[in-house]
């Protein structure tokens, strides 16, 4: 009885992981949306591979990623009401609730954006103050 159990949770688990790959496969990114797209007047830079996909957030002195997330555009579009598409040379990036999709050219990856530690210049980082100082205003 132990073995058939074992058997049959083995077999559950494989069938698990056939399906998750194969899901994955068929809502894999396709080979023309893979790289580097920009949204410049929305300030976007989204870099896509196969496995991931990346959005870094650009300012006139900084640039930083915004967040990333697996490259699953069904899990995308479930989890977060989002779809890309690619349409004749741009790619769309459509959020459910929002009129217009935010279309992305191909472009080269910023050298800005590829500083891992590159930060804003204007946010200056909080300072440590000691609990027996009194605050400034």
């Amino acid at each position: 009885m132990k073995k058939l159990m074992s058997r049959i949770l083995a077999s559950l688990l494989v069938a698990g992981a056939i399906s998750v790959a194969a899901s994955w496969f068929i809502n894999m990114p396709s080979k023309e949306m893979l790289g580097t797209w920009v949204a410049p007047d929305y300030g976007q830079v989204m870099r896509i591979t196969r496995l991931r996909a990346e959005v870094y957030r650009t300012t006139a002195v900084s640039c930083f990623r915004e967040y990333a997330f697996p490259a699953h555009l069904g899990l995308v579009k479930l989890i977060a009401g989002a779809s890309i598409e690619r349409r004749n040379d741009m790619l769309e990036l459509s959020v459910d609730g929002v009129l217009e999709p935010i279309r992305h050219t191909r472009s080269e990856f910023p050298s800005e954006c590829a500083e891992p530690d590159h930060i804003d210049q204007r946010r200056k980082p909080a300072t440590k103050r000691s609990p027996l100082q009194a605050p400034t205003i």
